[in-house]
């Protein structure tokens, strides 16, 4: 490449650099100003709007009334070097304030959305004159053309590095101008975030804060504070005497004197008030607050904040009577019942005259009731009781639901004939039947009475001796009452004791035992099955009879966990038996009226029999005639139809001891018909009683059922009832009732003497 060649390529190069000096940077210039116009300006507009969206925030009036202040707030610093025009206008277009300023036609503008509560309500819009930028272009250009010649000259050498130089200048501030901007917004946002979520758990909480500025006596109540109180007025100040006159006159003089002493000790001080609110309802609110001090230590300000407690203040007094007060019926309660008996004690030791006399009462046939209907009819029922007695006692007396269906009465200032009287009463008017949503019930209860001081002074006797009434009440019946006697203790201690003792005994199992006595075939001269019999054997006291804790089990609620543990035991020896090699034997277990009452009966039942493994056919469920007294027929229908249908072997226990009645035999699924001792014992003597058990043999018969004859204890009844076509009996002719691993052999060497002797 020769000379001219380079020159000619320098002359281009240098050409090309100078003209595209001469074009490209005005226009980049121009860009670039427009960029950082338009920048400055959205900055502007952005700063503007928030400044009115905070302002207004608060109250929002401002936006719609003034104007005037709105454009103070924004106003630009009237000696900057440019001019501009500041406009803002509703979402319809309405202009709040500005747009009268004349620019020329060559401008550039800007525009933010103003806000309020999250929502834009407007826009504020900034407008400036681009006319300088164009001059200032010119200029550049002319600039431009003079480093193009000199770039042509000097083959553009120092003016392009000047000119690399100035764009990373204003590149570098475009970006920290970006970075501020950026940076401003995220702060923004985030004081945002704060004010929200501090806004949001003061609505949640209902709590406010408030301020008084000691100096001007300006009184400052926030927005959600406002709220609570149910402010209608607008302004952002109310005065210290409003709040004042809301706060009730009982708690008035308390708040003012805690606020003088606050700033007196430039201290703190909490009260719970009653305030009145705006719509003249009344709430409790807790009002804390402190006094601030200055530099001096003097106090300036008094900041607080206030709190609506009452949901609170509703919740202890719930919590007050739930503690104190049933909230069935809403008696007094076990608690309160016994400090009020505690309270009475303290007056008599005290040596103050406090006779009157304890009721405690126990509904007799409740849980028939509960049972059978179900726990809301039982429900409804203690309501319907407790009224009675509150009804009967009003005004002179305390009331107390205890638990269950057990209540107490304490009257004050009676005699011996006014506590009878009460009592007859009382007796009276729960044994008048009751309406409840199933229909009519019947019940009544038992009483038992101590009166104090003479049955005693300490609160805990006096429970105990009324106690030991109540249990000789129910030994007289239902429907009785009985005060204390001294001579009561010993028997009726002894009943709780064993009726405590048994309850153990039942969660430990090792006292209870079930023992067996056969049922012998007398046609066949063969063993069909056992009967099974509680035992309890006592650790202090030895055997105790059935006849004495059976009745105990059923006045304590205790038969349906006794009455389970007997059925599971028997089936589960019934199992063994057979698994032992024996032949197949039917085991009976008596079932109680609690027991078919509860209405689990038949789901115990099938879990004993899943569980063992018995054949339900090798269970026998034994009755009595008392399940059906008082009691709803198609209730006890539906259980023994659920009994029936598992399989197992149903038997009428006691017929004609009782109230027999003919309907039982032909409606109701028994497969057994077992007489009572009474009528075989009899029977040889009477020729009478003789035609009775043979009417009841035929009538059993005649309906399919097996005949079994109870208390066989002689030859002679034997025969008879071989005559009479008995099917099976049991008695001690063949054996006594005996524990489980000795009674199949005791019974098979007692039929062989029978065998020996006949």
């Amino acid at each position: 490449m020769n000379s001219s060649s380079i020159t000619r390529i320098v002359k281009r190069a240098a050409l090309a650099i100078a003209i595209y000096l001469v074009v490209s940077l005005p226009l980049i210039f121009l860009s670039v100003s427009y960029k950082n116009e338009k920048d400055h300006l959205s900055f502007l507009a952005h700063l503007g709007a928030q400044k009115i969206s905070t302002y207004i925030y608060v109250n929002g009036a401002l936006w719609d009334y003034q104007g005037a202040r709105l454009s103070e707030l924004v106003h630009l610093n009237a000696s900057s070097e440019k001019q501009f025009d500041q406009t803002a206008f509703t979402l319809d277009g309405k202009v709040i304030f500005g747009g009268e300023g004349a620019l020329s036609w060559f401008t550039a503008e800007q525009s933010a959305d103003i806000l309020r509560a999250g929502e834009p309500v407007g826009r504020l819009r900034v407008r400036t004159s681009i006319l300088p930028m164009f001059i200032d272009t010119g200029l550049v250009a002319t600039f431009a053309a003079i480093i193009a010649l000199l770039a042509y000259v000097a083959i553009r050498y120092w003016p392009l590095r000047f000119i690399n130089q100035t764009l990373t200048r204003i590149q570098l501030a475009q970006k920290n101008k970006s970075e501020a901007l950026e940076s401003l917004k995220k702060t923004k946002r985030a004081l945002a975030d704060r004010t929200e979520r501090l806004l949001e758990a003061q609505k949640i909480g209902k709590i406010g804060d408030w301020s008084l500025n000691l100096a001007d006596n300006v009184f400052f109540l926030s927005a959600v504070t406002r709220s609570m109180f149910k402010v209608t007025n607008s302004d952002e100040h109310r005065s210290w005497d409003d709040l004042s006159k809301q706060i009730s006159e009982r708690d008035r003089d308390l708040f003012e004197e805690a606020v003088k002493h606050a700033i007196k000790t430039c201290g703190s001080a909490s009260l719970d008030l009653d305030v009145t609110l705006g719509d003249f309802t009344t709430v409790r609110m807790s009002v804390s607050f402190a006094a601030v001090p200055d530099k001096s230590g003097k106090p300036y300000k008094i900041t607080g904040t206030i709190q609506d407690i009452s949901e609170r203040r509703e919740a202890e007094i719930q919590l007050e009577n739930l503690a104190y007060f049933d909230p069935l019926t809403g008696l007094a309660n076990r608690t309160m019942f016994k400090r009020e008996l505690a309270d009475i004690s303290r007056r008599l030791d005290r040596g103050e005259n406090a006779s009157g006399a304890l009721f405690l009462l126990d509904l007799d046939r409740f849980k028939e009731v509960n049972d059978s209907l179900g726990h809301a009819a039982g429900d409804e029922l203690l309501c319907k009781v407790s009224q009675q007695i509150s009804q009967k006692f009003r005004g002179e007396s305390f009331c107390a639901r205890l638990g269950g269906d057990e209540f107490a009465v304490i009257l004050r200032e009676t005699d011996v004939d006014v506590v009878n009287t009460y009592a007859d009463q009382l007796i009276e008017a729960i044994s008048q039947p009751f309406m409840i949503a199933n229909g009519k019930v019947s019940i009544s209860t038992s009483i038992g009475v101590a009166t104090f001081p003479s049955d005693g002074t300490n609160h805990e006797t006096l429970i105990t001796h009324a106690d030991l009434a109540l249990y000789r009440a129910k030994e007289l019946g239902r429907g009785q009452f009985a005060r204390f006697a001294p001579e009561m203790s010993a028997v009726a201690i002894r009943k709780m004791a064993l009726a405590h003792d048994l309850r153990e005994a039942v969660k430990k199992e090792d006292e209870l035992q079930v023992w067996f006595q056969p049922q012998i075939d007398i046609h066949h001269d063969k063993i069909v099955g056992f009967e099974a019999l509680m035992r309890w054997e006592h650790p202090e006291m030895g055997f105790i009879s059935p006849t004495e804790f059976i009745p105990l089990a059923e006045s304590s609620s205790l038969i349906c966990d006794v009455g389970h543990w007997v059925l599971s035991e028997s089936v589960r020896v019934a199992k063994r038996w057979i698994d032992e090699g024996n032949p197949p034997y039917e085991v009976a277990v008596n079932v109680s009226a609690a027991q078919i009452w509860q209405g689990s009966i038949e789901y115990e039942i099938a879990d004993i029999l899943r569980e063992t493994g018995l054949p339900p056919h090798l269970l026998c469920i034994e009755l009595t005639e008392s399940l059906f007294v008082d009691h709803a027929e198609f209730s006890v229908r539906q259980t023994l139809g659920k009994l029936k249908a598992l399989g197992v072997t149903l038997a009428l226990d006691d017929f004609g001891t009782g109230y027999s009645s003919l309907g039982y035999l032909i409606q109701l699924p028994f497969d057994k018909l077992k007489i009572d001792r009474v009528f075989v014992a009899e029977a040889h003597k009477s020729e009478r009683m003789q035609h009775i058990l043979k009417g009841i043999i035929a009538l059993g018969k005649g309906l399919g059922m097996v005949i079994v004859a109870e208390g066989v204890e002689t030859p002679m009844e034997l025969a008879l009832l071989k005559d009479l076509d008995c099917d099976q009996i049991q008695g001690f002719l063949y054996a006594r009732p005996a524990p489980r691993d000795v009674i199949i052999q005791t019974t098979k060497r007692a039929m062989a003497r029978q065998r020996s002797a006949a």
